[in-house]
């Protein structure tokens, strides 16, 4: 248990900074160039209409999970795979409960 806590820590401390930086420059690009909509209410199926630190928590989110589920699998490239595709579900369904949404997006 405790070499998964370690490679769960060695993986976040590298994967969530660049994460969050990634998600922040992809925001505020995207906002400059008039794509986001800030001035629609909050919507958790429409990401245009995230605010710029919903949009760095639900990326928080997919990076701790992509680190704790990679660091759980081990190296492989399935392991990789997994680990995407479950932490962008996990992101978005915290994304959903966080908006405060009765139905599932979609």
């Amino acid at each position: 248990m405790t070499e998964f806590f370690a490679q769960w820590f060695a993986r976040a401390s590298v994967m969530l900074p660049v994460v969050i930086i990634m998600a922040a420059a992809c925001w505020l690009v995207l906002n400059k160039m008039g794509v986001m909509r800030t001035s629609v209410p909050l919507d958790g199926a429409h990401m245009r209409t995230w605010p710029f630190y919903f949009a760095l928590g639900d990326a928080a989110v997919f990076a701790l999970t992509f680190s704790a589920v990679a660091a759980w699998m081990g190296d492989s490239a399935a392991g990789s795979a997994v680990a995407g595709g479950l932490a962008a579900i996990v992101a978005l369904g915290v994304a959903w409960l966080a908006a405060g949404r009765s139905a599932p997006p979609g």
